[in-house]
């Protein structure tokens, strides 16, 4: 009806008025103001960002460590710049993208079901191959400045461990160990993104390795 008196009651602009409006979603289905009061629970007055002290508080309250794989595809999700920081328009994008905005009933004290969407997502990426995009999002998010094209060592085996560990790649204590005795300070991007595709190819007993390459 609004739609109709909007455009002095023609069909055809009216409809049109109706989807470029985007009724009724538009301005129903996106509880921002919901998601902006999370944010604010958790962000530092000043730097109006979640710093690393917010992070610790929201990750004690969805139930995980810091240190937990559903923290790092929080960020991922969120689309997070850098290690430690959440700004609002990432903060709200990464909402979004867990389609929890669009539940009628999400809230300000509802960090139970960011919880659940994380480890719903968690649980569906059961293959490497599944994990290609948390695990190429990782490189850049971990570098410790935007400028730096390399990785260094220890945080690069920090996020291995984190996304490779508990038995996806049985040999990957040894891949480290490796690096260890090579003295390697720093891993190229080249380095990590080949490292998954050798994991996702080749099989954990190395059976169908080619040394050769062919």
């Amino acid at each position: 009806m609004t739609c109709l008196k909007t455009t002095n009651w023609k069909v055809e602009r009216a409809i049109d008025h109706f989807f470029a409006a985007g009724y009724p979603a538009a301005k129903t289905s996106i509880n921002e103001k919901a998601g902006k009061a999370l944010f604010d629970k958790y962000a530092d007055k000043e730097s109006k960002t979640i710093d690393i002290e917010g992070i610790q508080q929201i990750s004690a309250d969805l139930g995980f460590e810091t240190s937990d794989i559903r923290i790092l595809i929080l960020a991922w999700k969120c689309e997070c710049a850098e290690q430690g920081i959440i700004t609002q328009a990432e903060f709200m994008k990464g909402l979004v993208a867990l389609k929890l905005l669009i539940l009628h009933n999400f809230s300000a004290t509802t960090v139970d079901k960011i919880a659940a969407a994380l480890t719903e997502l968690n649980e569906k990426m059961g293959t490497l191959s599944e994990m290609k995009e948390l695990y190429h999002y990782t490189f850049t998010f971990a570098k410790a400045e935007k400028g730096h094209k390399n990785l260094e060592t220890p945080v690069a085996v920090a996020y291995w461990q984190l996304i490779l560990g508990d038995g996806k790649v049985p040999w990957l204590d040894s891949w480290i160990e490796f690096l260890d005795e090579c003295n390697r300070r720093v891993i190229s991007k080249d380095t990590w993104n080949l490292l998954l595709d050798f994991c996702i190819s080749v099989k954990p007993d190395f059976s169908n390795y080619d040394p050769e390459g062919e």
